[in-house]
């Protein structure tokens, strides 16, 4: 639709920036290669951080929901690159010298509050990060990473999951970082169940 953002907080992104409905169409099948570069010749993993990635993600926010984000990455430093997994999901940082690769899927959760109409106070200042993240694996520079996004029908669960990956290309299983979602935020968030939701009609890459 030509929306597009401008990066904030020193970043600087680069990609198609448009919102495209694919979001509910089984079988959809998102994916891109790049290669690993060269380590900075200088570079301190406690106080800089570096992340390389293709990411998709919703901007409807349900109640409850504030951020629901698909972003395995390529990573360096201090990077959120690991989580306490089901049922809390809380993020977790690791310092890293060396490049590694991670599935991972970043959600933020809204604060419950009576005082507002739905229940949730959320906003820029108020959201709750969460995470669920694959396997850790180291990569060296020169080799290609593949990202994909693949949205797959459970006909006898009557249900659509998306798989996250990311991986060194002809590197196998054990080099590949997974992350599979049943369900939208993970199920944290009560207000929205299922991905096949009207809401989820179009993605943003």
């Amino acid at each position: 639709d030509g929306d597009s953002t401008a990066c904030h907080a020193g970043a600087i992104c680069v990609g198609p920036g448009r919102t495209y409905p694919l979001g509910r169409k089984p079988n959809t099948v998102i994916k891109s290669r790049f290669v690993v570069p060269s380590l900075p010749k200088q570079h301190d993993s406690a106080t800089t951080t570096y992340y390389d990635y293709l990411n998709i993600f919703w901007r409807a926010q349900p109640a409850g929901g504030y951020m629901n984000q698909f972003v395995p990455q390529l990573m360096l430093g201090n990077a959120l690159s690991n989580s306490s997994h089901y049922p809390d999901y809380e993020p977790h940082w690791i310092e890293m010298d060396k490049w590694h690769i991670g599935a991972q899927y970043f959600m933020g959760l809204c604060v419950r509050n009576a005082s507002f109409p739905d229940g949730f106070e959320c906003d820029a200042q108020t959201w709750v990060p969460k995470a669920a993240t694959g396997r850790l694996v180291s990569v060296e520079p020169g080799e290609v990473v593949e990202t994909s996004f693949e949205l797959v029908e459970e006909p006898l669960e009557e249900r659509y999951e998306w798989h996250l990956r990311i991986g060194v290309v002809g590197g196998g299983p054990d080099r590949t970082s997974v992350v599979v979602s049943k369900r939208p935020f993970m199920g944290l968030v009560e207000s929205t169940r299922s991905w096949d939701e009207d809401i989820y009609d179009s993605v943003y890459i």
